[in-house]
């Protein structure tokens, strides 16, 4: 390695450009790199889809998702198969394992296994197997407007009129996301609460039987005339021509004028002579509204939407894996802002997801540059400035190199990655401080600059690559944590290892050539500028210097600028105080340790177990992933199955109207605006999926409403989401009723689902129903639980029919009757057309008041083969009964989910779960033994992230011992290293209370990280002690001349680390607070580790030492020596901890001189590295 530093030391131009370049590149990368808030991930699940339109759950569930059950179960790679059998749709998941090597081909696999399915019902349509992708939001676009409706209208035209401003609203939302897509860098927008396009064909029954015909029949009627056929080609000496039977009609006014059949006197009656035609939609109840308490930008829009609910179609804009979210808003807003719309009609965007991110990134970014300037000013004032300013300059060369790194690696700007360059920032300078010191101290030895640099940089390469690597390995485990989390936190590694690799390099082969040299010529300029900066304020000093043309007497002046004179000042007293705290407090309180050592460790161990059980007795509580505010809340309704649109509706009213309530009274109260947004919807809602930070999925039915509102910046609001929320929620409840459950949600949490989440799994309904009620029960005696519910909610009303034995004897079978009540109500689905990108469904049907009751169905007449007419009631017996609005199943068993919300600050999730599995639990299901329990949520995602984090902790806690083993020749002393790490903890956990923080899951992301670079003090102290054990030293003497000549680099190395993550602890921003226990984790764990390391350390060494001497080893033994330590006989001959001997005697050697670790050590030696001047 010295031969690599001769090098370099002898090559500056090499080096500079090095360094430029690297920066440079760095630069480049970074301004390639895609900002988003959370990285976009794949997640290893596969969602098989089968509409079965019309059938019922039970059906489904039979008919669709057990044969998919049944077909993929053996595909290799599945780790949990679940359904969902809802009406006229089954729905299959299978999700991977976590070491699936290709998802893809899993679901190339079960594609085929799906296709080969021989016998799904008759009416089901093709299925759809897709891979999950989670796709992040970028912004929101509301098309909205429209005129009153006209007053005097009868029922039939005022659907008419609804239907011509439905299609309106629906064609200038269609064209606005088609121009959407035509910018560059958008590639995906999703319109919500849009209902499908349909063409009814609806004829009376009465005219059926006046025509002697049935619906069946009018469908084949116009499935024959409307169809289009290649009637081969002709092929003419000229030319060829094809030729094309075209009777294709694809409108509704198209397919009115089809001929249906031609009577006796010769007329065609074609469809609009039998019945009505209707071009418009499904039956589905989707409609969407939305309305702006908060003054708009543009004041056309405000003067017709403020505070006015108007119909809309909302367009979600979707950022892909190659597109930068921040660019993409920007052509949006741009685009929104051009936009010119037919009179009553407006486009407006909301849920700006950029806002989020540009608030995160430049909170980050602030927080990383106060880091920065706390770290140089740490430096400054521990070493001389020109050493302290080319230590710092590691950080951009290592910044530089990770940037490289992330473009590479395809790693994208975001919240996880920018707090892993705040993480870092006091990290990477300890092996340039390291490499400065040394080098200095050479230089006091009276070698040359050049010479200096080559030896001291040579001599502790070794244990700065030892103290790298082990620091590297801490964050290693964080590769290996699984789920949902893992792929988000694997970011952190990636960024952190680079960083610390990227500081290695600049440490090694580019610090030693800038402090070769006596001065370096950037520092004079930095001087030169400096001087005229502050010359307002030092007017006389350069009046001074005016006068004085000599370069001495330049000089002097220099020497006498008050703002050098103040810094040489501070930095005296820094060292002088420092100097007197090491010789005078700690060695005594090191002194009194080593005396009774057992003693000591044991009242370590104490305090280590009085911390651990603030944690067990919830003083600093444990909370999986911690709410965080956000900038939107929502409510969601769910009535019974069955239940009308206009229920829905309703409901939805009032609670939207609460909400703008409220923002009023806030509003007017303070000041400022807390809402800018209310957005409602019928027959549509999203819920928060599992699938990651802001991963929703869609439910829809008449019986579900949703209420969206998009709150003002946080930074500009008066209130937080919890709070409005909680008032919103207060203000609601008493005005609805009859509902089933609603759920109102505020802040954003992490991936798994919610803090209580469990499935009930077995194959009796009615014990899994019973257990569900039980467990729901006893939640609601919890305080602080909130919003208890289960997925098993009754289904709308279901008729079942029985034949009778008459209808045998007629010669009319169960299908027969099936399909003539299924054409009476659900229709018969002719054909489907191909209109432009949709596909339109052409139904022929009853008119709604024809089959919009249970008389309605009483009143059908079956025809037989004979011709004649039976009511259906004299044929098949009518039975009205209640099903499940849906079924779910968890690999091929019925399953009940039973949820819950809990309220933080009244309430831990952790521990209710505990005492649920193991006071409640297990009597209950001892009373149903078919009956078991799986977790999910965010239990299950933390069963699986501390599992596999935990793998990875031991991992990397063995390949530190084996280095250190390897660097130590010992099995021993690398113990005495790593049991520090669960100090770090106590620290930790303090930490914790001091800041009223709970403890979460990126707590213990931070204890990870802190492993790494609390081993590194210990190392090179225990380096230290073996050198001064070596020399012959008694032990104890060793001990306290170790720890006071290591004290201050251990202090200053800790200190960066802290003082970069003090603005981030110190930040009130709603934005980063999920951050925060992280670095609280890392800043007071490597505080207090830094004690355990200058004190704990020398005492379990005093410890080992006794014992080797009671066993007749003692530890100077020279046999003992050649097993033990890692040293030769001579510490300054480049061994292990030579590092250390920067705080040696400035008169103590010359080039070839003695080492500073042969010298007495009796008293502490100056510090020359330390010591003011060189400016």
């Amino acid at each position: 390695m010295k031969s690599i530093v001769q090098w370099v030391v002898r090559n500056g131009p090499a080096v500079n450009t090095l360094m430029a370049a690297v920066v440079l590149v760095g630069v480049v990368s970074l301004l390639g790199l895609k900002k988003e808030l959370f990285p976009e991930f794949q997640l290893e699940i596969v969602t098989i889809t089968v509409p079965y339109p019309g059938a019922s759950p039970a059906e489904v569930e039979e008919g669709i998702c057990q044969k998919i059950e049944e077909a993929i179960r053996a595909v290799d790679g599945i780790k949990k198969i679940s359904a969902t059998a809802s009406e006229g749709m089954g729905s299959v998941v299978a999700e991977l394992r976590s070491n699936v090597g290709d998802p893809q081909k899993a679901l190339n696999e079960i594609r085929s296994e799906v296709d080969q399915i021989p016998s799904f019902p008759l009416l089901a349509e093709d299925p759809d197997v897709k891979l999950l992708t989670f796709r992040e939001p970028a912004i929101r676009v509301a098309v909205f407007g429209g005129s009153p409706a006209p007053e005097g209208l009868d029922a039939e035209a005022l659907r008419e009129w609804q239907l011509r401003e439905d299609l309106q609203l629906r064609d200038l939302a269609e064209r606005v996301r088609d121009d959407l897509l035509e910018l560059p860098g958008v590639s995906l927008v999703e319109m919500l609460s849009v209902r499908d396009y349909q063409i009814d064909v609806e004829i009376p029954e009465e005219t059926l039987r006046r025509h002697n015909l049935s619906l069946q029949q009018v469908g084949a009627i116009v499935r024959r005339e409307n169809i289009e056929l290649p009637a081969g080609e002709i092929k003419a000496r000229s030319s060829e021509y094809l030729v094309r039977g075209k009777n294709k009609r694809l409108t509704g006014d198209e397919i009115a004028e089809l001929p249906l059949l031609t009577r006796p006197d010769g007329a065609v009656l074609r469809v609009d002579d039998l019945g009505t035609v209707h071009d418009g939609f499904t039956d589905d109840a989707r409609r969407s509204w939305i309305s702006f308490p908060t003054p708009l930008t543009d004041p056309e829009v405000a003067s017709s939407a403020v505070g006015e609910e108007r119909s809309s179609i909302v367009l979600m804009v979707q950022k892909t894996r190659a597109e930068d979210l921040i660019e993409i808003v920007a052509q949006v807003r741009e685009f929104v802002g051009g936009l010119r719309l037919p009179p009553g009609y407006h486009a407006e965007i909301f849920d700006d997801q950029s806002i989020l991110v540009q608030e995160r990134l430049e909170t980050l970014t602030s927080n990383a540059l106060q880091g920065l300037a706390l770290v140089f000013v740490v430096l400054a004032l521990f070493l001389e400035l020109r050493l302290a300013f080319w230590v710092a300059m590691g950080i951009p060369v290592a910044i530089g190199v990770s940037f490289i790194v992330m473009g590479v690696a395809g790693v994208s700007l975001n919240m996880v990655s920018t707090f892993a360059f705040l993480l870092a920032l006091g990290i990477v300078v300890d092996d340039a401080i390291v490499v400065g010191e040394n080098i200095y101290r050479h230089r006091e030895m009276g070698k040359s600059p050049v010479r200096a640099a080559i030896d001291g940089a040579g001599e502790v390469s070794g244990p700065v690559l030892a103290s790298v690597a082990t620091t590297i390995f801490a964050f290693v485990p964080m590769f290996f944590v699984s789920g949902t989390l893992g792929k988000i936190i694997y970011i952190m590694p990636i960024v952190v290892c680079s960083m610390l690799l990227g500081s290695l390099g600049e440490s090694l082969l580019i610090l030693p050539n800038h402090l070769s040299h006596r001065r370096a010529p950037i520092l004079g300029v930095i001087g030169r500028v400096l001087t005229w900066l502050l010359t307002p304020l030092f007017a006389w000093v350069w009046l001074v210097r005016a006068f004085r043309s000599r370069r001495a007497e330049a000089r002097e002046a220099r020497r006498e600028n008050p703002v050098v004179a103040a810094y040489h000042g501070l930095r005296t007293g820094v060292d002088g105080g420092l100097r007197w705290f090491i010789e005078n407090a700690y060695e005594r309180g090191l002194r009194m340790a080593l005396r009774a050592p057992v003693a000591f460790v044991s009242a370590m161990m104490a305090i280590m177990i009085a911390s651990f059980g603030l944690v067990a007795s919830g003083l600093v509580p444990f909370v999986v992933f911690p709410e965080f505010d956000s900038n939107f809340i929502t409510a969601n309704v769910t009535f019974p199955a069955g239940t009308p649109a206009g229920v829905t509706d309703e409901a939805t009213r009032r609670i939207a109207g609460e909400i703008a309530r409220l923002h009023a009274e806030i509003a007017e109260d303070t000041g400022r605006p807390p809402v800018r947004t209310i957005s409602r919807s019928v027959g549509y809602a999203e819920t928060a999926g599992g699938g990651g930070p802001g991963a929703s999925m869609s439910v829809s039915g008449s019986n579900i409403g949703m209420v969206f509102v998009e709150m003002v910046g946080g930074q500009e609001r008066p209130i937080s989401s919890f709070e409005l929320v909680n008032a919103w929620r207060e203000a609601s409840l008493p005005r609805l009723s009859g509902y089933d459950e609603i759920k109102f949600g505020a802040g954003e949490s992490g991936p798994g689902g919610k803090p209580i989440e469990f499935q009930l799994v077995g194959k009796d309904m009615d014990g899994l129903e019973a257990v569900a009620e039980r467990c729901k029960a006893r939640l609601g005696e919890y305080e602080g639980i909130f919003d208890i519910a289960d997925d098993s909610k009754p289904g709308k009303p279901e008729i079942q029919l029985r034949v009778k034995p008459s209808a045998e004897a007629l010669g009319i079978d169960t299908n027969a009757l099936a399909q003539t009540v299924r054409s009476t109500f659900y229709g018969e689905e002719v054909m489907r057309l191909q209109r432009g990108r949709h596909e339109v469904k052409l139904m022929v049907r009853n008119p709604p008041e024809q089959r919009a009751s249970l008389a309605d169905l009483r009143e059908i007449r079956i025809r037989t083969d004979a011709g004649g007419e039976v009511p259906l009631e004299e044929l098949a017996a009518v039975d009205v009964r209640r099903g499940y609005s849906s079924i779910n199943r968890i690999d091929q068993q019925r399953s009940v989910t039973v949820t819950a919300d809990v309220d933080e600050a009244a309430a831990n999730a952790r521990e209710i779960t505990q005492d649920l599995q193991q006071n409640f639990l297990p009597a209950l299901l001892a009373d149903y033994p078919d009956v078991r329990v799986r977790w999910e949520g965010q239990e299950r995602e933390t069963q699986e992230s501390f599992s596999s984090l935990l793998v990875g902790f031991v991992i990397a806690i063995f390949a530190m011992f084996v280095l250190l083993t390897a660097q130590f020749r010992s099995y021993l002393q690398p113990l005495f290293i790593l049991i520090i790490v669960p100090f770090g903890l106590v620290g930790a956990i303090w930490g914790h209370l001091v800041m009223d923080l709970p403890l979460t899951l990126f707590s213990f992301f931070g204890l990870v990280a802190l492993s790494g670079v609390i081993v590194n003090d210990s190392i090179v102290l225990i380096d230290f002690i073996n050198a001064f054990v070596a020399e012959g030293n008694p032990v104890r003497v060793a001990l306290r001349e170790a720890g006071k000549r290591r004290f201050r680099p251990v202090l200053l190395t800790s200190l960066t680390t802290v003082v970069a993550l003090v603005p981030l602890m110190a930040e009130k921003s709603l934005q980063v607070q999920v951050l925060i226990p992280m670095a609280t984790s890392l800043a007071f764990g490597l505080g207090f580790g830094t004690v355990v390391v200058l004190f704990l350390v020398p005492s379990l060494y005093a410890i080992y030492a006794d014992i080797l001497d009671a066993l007749g080893r003692p530890i100077t033994d020279d046999h003992h020596l050649e097993d033990e330590l890692p040293l030769s006989a001579d510490p300054g001959d480049g061994h292990v901890g030579s590092d250390s001997d920067s705080d040696s005697d400035p008169g103590a050697g010359s080039p070839g001189g003695p080492s500073p670790a042969r010298e007495p050590v009796h008293a502490a030696p100056d510090d020359p590295v330390r010591s003011p001047g060189g400016a």
